[in-house]
């Protein structure tokens, strides 16, 4: 038989986008615009300070959106981005791209609207959505009827990172407690999203040419079962008996 070959699986689009653009703009920011980017486009703005939401200004609409993508420091940076190609491919194969792109932007919006009422400093980061991909595998064991202790303790530990996160001077962030809580928010929004959409049983999701197979399969008798299972394991050897290309060339 043909050996297998090894490719490379682009499984997770969102995921993988979004940490890349995520990257591209801090090292962008960090290394040609001294921080402007950040500053004036990936960033929610707050109720106070210098930068205070306005409602006559069209951009400040965008960023409700655009502050995940922001970041001001790799010790905030690489964690979330590592939650995120650790929690998300998962979840985006179980509920889709579109689906988790949406999720996503619902709790982006909802912490941004949230820091533009009651924050007091400038929000970016994308703990909302790593949040959002916590309460989704929740959610997941939670229709499973179980609640794996592993998971509490991710929650846990993600919210003293984010409650006790430092810039890059060491200092830690006075907006992290308010920070904490509005991404929270966002998260459980889109979580209740995900509880809503999520099939309840695996039945559900298998097509019903399968299920009908499965039904006709437990109605057989064990004779039946056997000369099936014989005519597999025959029609199995036949296939391997038959050259592939490679090794008709090597004859």
């Amino acid at each position: 038989m043909g050996k297998k070959k090894f490719r490379l699986v682009f499984d997770s689009p969102f995921i993988i986008i979004f940490v890349a653009i995520s990257t591209a703009v801090f090292l962008l920011d960090t290394f040609a615009l001294n921080g402007k980017a950040v500053r004036t486009i990936f960033s929610c703005p707050a109720v106070g300070g210098a930068d205070t939401f306005s409602f006559k200004n069209p951009l400040h609409y965008f960023r409700l959106l655009l502050h995940p993508l922001g970041n001001v420091g790799a010790v905030v940076l690489i964690p979330n981005m590592v939650a995120m190609l650790l929690l998300g491919p998962q979840m985006e194969t179980r509920f889709g791209t579109p689906m988790l792109a949406l999720m996503s932007g619902i709790a982006s919006l909802v912490c941004g609207v949230l820091n533009s009422c009651l924050g007091q400093e400038t929000a970016f980061g994308a703990e909302p959505i790593v949040f959002m991909l916590i309460f989704l595998g929740l959610t997941v064991s939670i229709i499973k009827r179980s609640l794996p202790l592993s998971q509490i303790l991710t929650l846990l530990a993600y919210g003293m990172f984010v409650l006790f996160s430092k810039n890059n001077d060491g200092q830690p962030l006075s907006h992290s407690a308010i920070h904490l809580a509005t991404s929270i928010a966002g998260g459980i929004c889109s979580g209740a999203l995900g509880f809503l959409v999520a099939p309840k049983r695996t039945e559900e999701r298998q097509p019903a040419a399968k299920r009908q197979i499965q039904s006709e399969s437990t109605q057989l008798g064990p004779e039946t079962k056997k000369s099936r299972r014989r005519q597999k394991i025959k029609k199995a050897k036949i296939e391997d008996d038959v050259p592939t290309e490679t090794e008709i060339g090597t004859l």
